[in-house]
């Protein structure tokens, strides 16, 4: 098999993001176009009602102008930081979802919403893909109803919620500091290469490895405390 080079790609250096909230903000209804659940998406702890609201506000006049395509009439928006992506379901089957993507000046009091590019501002963000796989799963329960006028208020009434936050990084146990060679090996042959991986082993598993005595135990435990962390069945009351 021909080893295929991925090295060039994919490469965005590190990445930190802010913790992100999904707070579920009701219902929008535009008379005669649309139905919309209305999230909002704040960094953590920079929620504002009354900023989420003055967008909602203006969102019915780009219906009203015909700056949103309606299509089916029922689907979701979700406000972030000087963004707002309206998400509309539409078509037969396959149903589609096209997002309509609009950005404003945040701090403005009378924001003017410009239609984005989605080549440039993109169709989602890797935050905003939670609240769309929530969303396709309810619009498929939707489509599988007899698609009344209750089924309708069940989709609309259906809201995903809570923190988004960044995956733990997967961290070396080689970046554990006073960490001998000894102790990085007994380590890596009970198949422990990252910090995430310590909790899983036991000491005794430790000390059954030939030439890894009491004092490579101590010197690991030592180290693992330092980044508040265990092995299996310890912790900070360990006699």
């Amino acid at each position: 098999m021909i080893k295929q080079n991925v090295s060039e790609f994919g490469n965005v250096g590190d990445y930190i993001a802010n913790p992100r909230e999904v707070i579920p903000h009701g219902r929008i209804f535009v008379p005669g176009k649309a139905a919309l659940k209305s999230y909002a998406m704040p960094e953590q702890g920079k929620y504002s009602r009354k900023y989420v609201s003055g967008v909602e506000e203006n969102v019915p006049r780009l219906f009203e102008g015909g700056k949103i395509d309606p299509r089916l009439g029922l689907g979701y928006m979700i406000t972030s930081e000087g963004i707002v992506n309206v998400c509309l379901w539409g078509g037969e089957y396959p149903s589609l979802m096209t997002p309509q993507v609009f950005t404003f000046e945040a701090r403005s009091k009378s924001p003017k919403f410009q239609r984005g590019n989605l080549e440039t501002v993109g169709a989602y963000c890797a935050w905003e893909q939670a609240i769309a796989g929530f969303e396709a799963e309810a619009w498929r329960g939707y489509l599988a109803s007899p698609q009344t006028d209750s089924d309708k208020f069940v989709y609309l009434d259906s809201f995903f919620s809570g923190l988004l936050n960044n995956p733990p990084r997967k961290e070396s146990i080689h970046e554990l500091s006073k960490l001998s060679i000894r102790a990085i090996r007994g380590l890596e042959r009970v198949g422990v290469t990252t910090l995430s991986q310590v909790s899983n082993v036991r000491a005794d598993q430790l000390l059954g490895l030939k030439n890894f005595g009491r004092s490579t135990l101590e010197e690991v435990r030592t180290a693992l405390s330092i980044r508040g962390l265990y092995l299996a069945g310890e912790g900070p009351d360990r006699q």
